[in-house]
């Protein structure tokens, strides 16, 4: 299923076979990736954060609510860890020791973790959590 372009081939088109992603300037060879309900992300050999998919609630992370059907970075940081992608939201966390869990998106449950219900954030921010340093 594509019709947000969350599969990132530069499409809307659904695909019933795997298709490659990115291109040489930012698919330095992902090293992990995540998908939410309809819009997904990853983290490249270099530590940058690539979004796309839908974006309605600024899930995608770059400030806007456009959808992208391509790989788009998401800010200028290149210590980003680990992410993960909600309905409507995504999760993130950097390394070098920052303790802190990044999120975006749809907020109307409280699901960023900021302690309010504000309806969305469309760039990463840090939260509240803190993450175990084990």
């Amino acid at each position: 299923y594509n019709n947000s372009g969350q599969l990132g081939d530069g499409t809307n088109i659904d695909k019933t076979r795997p298709v490659r992603i990115g291109t040489s300037t930012n698919n330095k060879n992902w090293k992990a990736v995540s998908a939410g309900t309809y819009h997904s992300l990853a983290i490249n050999e270099t530590g940058e954060l690539y979004a796309w998919g839908a974006n309605n609630h600024g899930q995608l992370g770059g400030g806007t609510t456009v959808d992208k059907n391509r790989p788009t970075r998401i800010g200028t940081a290149k210590n980003w860890k680990a992410i993960s992608g909600g309905r409507a939201h995504s999760l993130a966390v950097k390394k070098n020791s920052e303790p802190y869990v990044y999120a975006w998106g749809s907020n109307n449950h409280g699901q960023l973790g900021d302690s309010t219900t504000n309806w969305r954030r469309t760039t990463p921010a840090k939260t509240q959590a803190l993450v175990s340093k084990k």
